[in-house]
């Protein structure tokens, strides 16, 4: 299922044609919402044919929660690592 991408690192469009890329924490099948954390936006980069461009932002916008329907494109850059099973915590340890 879908819990297999939570983790990821991903490249979005929107229908703005503004990239963003962050890491996927949470889809919401019931509203609709994927949301990324330590996301940053990339702007339309040159998408909307030079009118009314998005410019990149520098800054780090942390989580963003974004409506799946005004996503127009998404690719998982890289998965999150899988964690060995070796190193198991002592089930006694609570927290």
């Amino acid at each position: 299922g879908n819990s297999k991408i939570i983790g990821s690192y991903i490249s979005l469009i929107t229908k703005a044609e503004s990239r963003y890329e962050g890491i996927l924490t949470e889809v919401d099948k019931v509203k609709k919402t994927m949301s990324l954390k330590n996301v940053r936006g990339f702007g339309t980069e040159g998408r909307r044919d030079g009118v009314n461009e998005i410019p990149p932002n520098d800054a780090v916008l942390g989580t963003v929660k974004f409506r799946v329907d005004l996503v127009k494109t998404f690719e998982i850059i890289e998965k999150p690592t899988e964690e060995p099973e070796e190193e198991a915590v002592d089930p006694a340890i609570v927290a």
